[in-house]
């Protein structure tokens, strides 16, 4: 681990992607400028110190709140507007990794026991999503509860919310801060950036979000798997803003009063 500037570079911007998001659930104009200077210094600070690369990793967490607060609301429902804000970061996560070093392994793309760890992946979202469901009680993300509706909820909260924040958080921050710091202490630092993420639903749900970073932390370093954490994170979404509204799961899944829209 380096010490002195550069350490204390990374403190502070560190410190700052706190302020600014926790800024941004009081005051959304003040919390994005907080943003950007963050993002600033660490595109300056690399090009001004290239050895320091892993200060690249810290890039993506306001990359991805900047997009998302500052895309201009065209559909009358969140869902629809999730891959507008997602997809752009992968060309970001794609350079960053590059940037970094981080190879597939580092990554976590493999296939690897992927029908042991993909029910599993399964079963642990689903146990960690009812605590969640109850700190939060949100709406349901989907306007109805047709299938087409459900259907679009899985490709949503997989292929782009899921995939996209395991990327950064996991496979990029994690890996970098890990390779820098340590396991342990890579592990806790970007568990907090990942809790502080969620600051604008509270100081419960970042509690949680912290323990279940920690937790999809761990077994990202245990299994190297992306597909797990993806799994994982992507069965909380899928359960917390869409099935668990539902009525009765059986009433889902025997298709009961659920429309067909293309019938």
């Amino acid at each position: 681990m380096r010490e002195g500037k550069t350490t204390s570079v990374f403190a502070g911007i560190f410190l700052l992607l706190i302020l600014a998001e926790i800024t941004t659930t009081v005051e959304k104009t003040a919390g994005l400028f907080l943003y950007f200077v963050a993002l600033f210094i660490s595109i300056l600070y690399v090009s001004l110190v290239r050895r320091d690369m892993y200060i690249v990793s810290l890039t993506l967490p306001p990359l991805l709140r900047i997009l998302d607060l500052s895309m201009p609301i065209f559909f009358p429902y969140t869902i629809y507007l999730f891959p507008f804000v997602y997809l752009p970061l992968f060309p970001s996560v794609y350079m960053a990794a590059k940037a970094l070093d981080l190879n597939v392994e580092d990554l976590g793309f493999t296939l690897k026991a992927w029908y042991l760890l993909l029910p599993a992946g399964l079963l642990i979202g689903y146990l960690l999503s009812y605590p969640e469901y109850m700190i939060l009680h949100p709406n349901a993300l989907v306007p109805d509860f047709t299938l087409k509706s459900f259907v679009t909820l899985f490709i949503v909260m997989y292929v782009f919310v899921a995939f996209v924040e395991e990327l950064i958080f996991r496979s990029v921050l994690q890996s970098s801060l890990e390779r820098e710091f340590g396991l342990k202490k890579g592990l806790f630092l970007a568990s907090i950036l990942f809790a502080v993420m969620h600051a604008g639903f509270g100081f419960g749900e970042i509690s949680y979000a912290f323990l279940t970073g920690l937790l999809i932390g761990f077994l990202f370093q245990k299994t190297k798997s992306l597909p797990l954490a993806v799994m994982i994170h992507g069965t909380i979404n899928v359960m917390v803003f869409g099935l668990f509204h539902v009525e009765t799961m059986a009433n889902f899944f025997s298709l009961k009063d659920i429309t067909l829209p293309w019938f």
